[in-house]
């Protein structure tokens, strides 16, 4: 997407939590485009928790003495009490705008909503997915990949899983547990648990039915496009928006650490294996996702950001 003009690039494109990029499309001039993230006004002060106020703050703090250090003006941060990334002319979402219907009277013109679509598998399936017989009904278990390292959840949903009738798929990423540590996971896992760092979503995501996870961005949105339901634990950060969110379109259950404790992993399990409302919800979330565009309607509408605009990035 980065067309290369005099060694100068016409856009920079960047994820929303990346403020290097935002720094670099000013001292450019160029214009900058946000992807995974819809633009939104910023909230009150009062309507802040004083945690939120204190870390708001710190961001500020360093941002205003990036922008120092380089001679910027902070064009492509928000001025708001909790700073972050934005542009003037382009967020791309990839999720719908009924995604964030809470969220309605926020959301900023500049925002499209590109949803996305499931992936064609490529090459063959690994052979512990082929040798899974195809009625197997089959419950991913997954912290993503950065807070992989709560032991007791894999356990406990791969449990609950294994309990009411799926094969659990637990997925580790690549934390640096200890031998010992591995070992005891391993232990308590049910028998028929595929037990793996990695996993291809292409593959395995077409045969999965319920997905135990953090509500990670990004594997939020793979749940949706494969039209799967979701039990959410959110950890930290997004996540509790992500889970919230799940729950408000009625494609999964947001627990919370307590449910999880009070053993609601596998009762939630068995709601939605038995819940044919949910499973509909969840498809039909996935056509809306796939409806939108996807990846050609990200490269469309960056293909008529810059037709319609030419030269230098806009000052807000």
């Amino acid at each position: 997407a980065l067309a290369a003009r005099e060694g100068k690039p016409d856009l920079i494109l960047t994820d929303p939590f990346l403020s290097a990029a935002a720094l670099a499309a000013e001292k450019l001039d160029v214009r900058l485009v946000v992807c995974g993230w819809l633009a939104q006004r910023e909230l009150r002060d009062d309507f802040l928790f004083p945690v939120q106020k204190t870390l708001g703050s710190e961001s500020r703090e360093r941002i205003d003495r990036l922008c120092a250090r380089f001679g910027l003006q902070g064009r492509y941060f928000s001025p708001g009490p909790t700073p972050s990334i934005t542009s003037p002319d382009l967020h791309l979402c990839y999720f719908t705008r009924g995604w964030y219907a809470a969220d309605e009277d926020t959301i900023l013109p500049q925002t499209r909503f590109v949803g996305g679509a499931p992936l064609a598998p490529q090459g063959d399936p690994p052979a512990w997915l082929a040798d899974i017989p195809p009625e197997a009904p089959i419950a991913l278990v997954t912290l993503g990949t950065t807070f992989t390292g709560d032991l007791g959840f894999y356990s406990w949903a791969a449990q609950a899983a294994a309990r009411v009738g799926y094969l659990p798929v637990v997925v580790i990423g690549f934390h640096p547990f200890t031998a010992d540590e591995k070992a005891k996971l391993k232990a308590s896992l049910p028998r028929t648990t595929r037990l793996l760092n990695f996993v291809p979503f292409d593959h395995l995501l077409p045969r999965t039915r319920l997905i135990f996870h953090h509500g990670g961005m990004g594997t939020t949105h793979a749940a949706l496009l494969y039209g799967i339901p979701q039990i959410v634990v959110p950890h930290a950060a997004d996540q509790r928006g992500q889970a919230r969110r799940v729950a408000h379109a009625k494609v999964g259950l947001n627990l919370t650490a307590h449910d999880v404790r009070q053993g609601m992993l596998m009762t939630a399990a068995k709601a939605l294996r038995d819940d044919a409302v949910v499973a509909a919800n969840a498809r039909g979330l996935a056509a809306e996702m796939a409806a939108l565009g996807g990846a050609n309607a990200a490269a469309d509408a960056l293909e008529s950001m810059l037709e319609s605009r030419s030269g230098s990035a806009r000052t807000p």
